[in-house]
């Protein structure tokens, strides 16, 4: 019996140790721009259509994105219609990709706590959900429905992934 359990922990152990090794940090691209990606996905969008470019003041004065802080941006917003359907894909300077997630973060914790309740509450789901992903310099945050989601970010990640 505790040959067995000793077996047992040991295999766990390894199983632990083998699923936090990656072999090596992912290798993303760099040469992309936001724009390049954004429209490779954006046709995989079930709201493609409805959405624009927002413009540099959206950018600066809601996400509170320093222009210092990043080398190039793109982000959509609904043009039309009653969805609040958004994405975004920064591609932050060397050395401030974190500076850029948290800015990220708390454009998406604001959002959520600006929220009124009153309007478009069928909406407010994609919002609770809103999230991003940081693949090497680029940070990509949506907020679209489950669905959505389930396409953009793995062809950005496609897009991305050396």
């Amino acid at each position: 019996m505790k040959k067995s359990l000793f077996l047992l922990a040991i295999i766990c152990l390894l199983l632990f140790t083998a699923c936090g090794a990656d072999g090596g940090d992912v290798a993303y691209r760099t040469d992309l721009t936001p724009q390049e990606i954004s429209d490779a996905c954006m046709p995989a969008l079930s709201s493609a259509s409805l959405l624009s470019p927002a413009d540099s003041d959206y950018i600066k004065y809601r996400l509170l994105l320093d222009e210092t802080m990043m080398e190039s941006c793109v982000v959509y917003i609904q043009n039309a219609g009653t969805s609040i359907d958004e994405f975004g894909i920064i591609k932050s300077r060397t050395d401030y990709t974190d500076a850029v997630e948290k800015a990220v973060a708390d454009y998406l914790q604001r959002r959520n706590e600006e929220w009124t309740g009153q309007y478009l509450v069928e909406e407010y789901p994609k919002l609770q959900a809103a999230d991003y992903k940081t693949f090497g310099q680029y940070t990509v945050y949506a907020i679209l429905s489950n669905e959505d989601k389930e396409v953009f970010y793995p062809a950005v990640s496609d897009m991305l992934v050396k």
